[in-house]
């Protein structure tokens, strides 16, 4: 699995487009389907999106269990969230530090984590 990571409109479907053999037809968007769809797709847009709409009813835990048996993704996009200002209200604070600890999660379980920034990327892992 590749993990793309990066702040917001930092190019990072663009890059995924350019760099790998995907179309618009293999990208699943954590805002437009649900946890049962997006699993199916080769791609996942926006999957900070996704463990929002997951975590309201389950732990991050059991998210990346489930994700990580059940997935066909072989890349994933998402936000980094952990820069910028903090929230100053507590559920977009704890949204936050879920999305935080879940991207922790898929790195440590990816082959391959890039950080997308102004369409460039730099490699981590």
């Amino acid at each position: 699995m590749i993990l793309i990571i990066g702040g917001a409109y930092q190019g990072k479907l663009g890059y995924v487009l350019k760099n790998y053999d995907v179309s618009l037809v293999d990208i699943g968007d954590g805002d437009k389907h649900s946890l049962k769809e997006i699993i199916k797709f080769k791609v996942i847009n926006k999957f900070h999106l996704t463990i929002k709409n997951f975590c309201e009813i389950g732990s991050e835990k059991e998210f990346v269990d489930f994700f990580l048996k059940n997935a066909k993704a072989e890349i994933i996009i998402t936000d980094e969230m952990g820069s910028g200002v903090v929230p100053s209200g507590i559920s977009q604070r704890n949204y936050r530090e879920r999305v935080g600890r879940v991207i922790t999660e898929l790195a440590i379980n990816a082959d391959v984590v890039l950080r997308i920034t102004c369409g460039l990327a730099i490699r981590l892992k």
